[in-house]
C-alpha cells in the first residue's frame, strides 16, 4: 500500500462513526478491514492465480464497500480492472467517494465506480452503468447478508463468475455456490488469521 492509500484509510477509519471501530448499522455493520490484512490478501490472490484466471478488463465489485478501501486497493492491482462499489449507508457512501476521489487527484488509477444502494437489489447495478451478471467477482466481508448474496449470485450471477469471502469467521459455509479454494492469511503469533474463501458460481451444464 502506498504511503498516501494508508493515510487516507486511517484518517477515514476516524471519521466514521466517531472513530468508533464496530458499529451496527441498519442493514449491516461497519468494521474496517485491516489494512494489513487488505494487502495481504491481494497478495494472497496475486500468488493464487486469481487475477489472472478473472482475465483482462476484469469488473471486480465490492458488496458493500464502506469507506472504499477495498474498491482503492482494487485499482492498484496490476491486472487492468474495473473496480466496483455499492454502499447502502449514506454517510459511508459519501466518505467513500471523498477518499476515491483523493486518492485519484493523487495518481490512482480512475477505473472505480460506487453508487449508494443495496447490493441484493437488482435494480441497483445500473446505476453503475452494469448489470449484476455482467460482474466477474464480487467481494464481501459477512454482515449477516452473505446468504442472501450467495442466493442472489446462485440465481442471477455470470456462470463462472467467484464470490470472495474475507473473514477471520472459521467453517462459513455458503450453499448455491461451489466452494473453489480457501487461502489463510498468516498475521503473525497471537494475531487472528483471516481466511479467503472462494466461491463460484455453478457453470451451466453443457447440452
Amino acid at each position: 500500500m502506498s504511503p498516501n492509500f494508508t493515510e487516507t484509510f486511517l484518517r477515514s477509519a476516524e471519521k466514521a462513526f466517531d472513530g468508533q471501530p464496530l458499529r451496527l448499522t441498519d442493514d449491516g455493520i461497519w468494521l474496517p478491514m485491516p489494512l494489513d490484512v487488505l494487502d495481504a490478501a491481494l497478495d494472497a490472490l496475486q500468488a493464487s492465480g486469481f487475477w489472472a484466471r478473472l482475465g483482462g478488463r476484469a469488473k471486480v465489485l465490492d458488496a458493500g464497500m464502506g469507506d472504499g478501501r477495498i474498491v482503492a486497493a482494487l485499482c492498484s492491482v496490476p491486472h487492468n480492472l474495473w473496480a466496483y462499489g455499492i454502499e447502502s449507508h449514506a454517510n459511508l457512501w459519501g466518505l467513500a467517494q471523498e477518499n476515491l476521489r483523493a486518492l485519484t487527484e493523487q495518481g490512482m488509477a480512475s477505473s472505480w465506480r460506487t453508487c449508494q444502494g443495496d447490493y441484493l437489489d437488482l435494480s441497483t447495478y445500473p446505476k453503475l452503468g452494469i448489470r449484476l451478471e455482467d460482474v466477474d467477482a464480487f467481494f464481501n466481508y459477512p454482515d449477516g447478508n452473505e446468504h442472501k448474496l450467495a442466493a442472489l449470485l446462485r440465481d442471477h450471477g455470470r456462470p463462472g463468475a467467484f464470490l470472495v469471502i474475507l473473514t477471520p469467521e472459521h467453517g462459513l459455509e455458503l450453499e448455491g455456490l461451489t466452494r473453489e479454494e480457501e487461502l489463510t492469511i498468516d498475521r503473525g503469533p497471537g494475531v487472528p488469521e483471516f481466511r479467503l474463501v472462494l466461491y463460484r458460481v455453478q457453470r451451466q451444464a453443457s447440452a
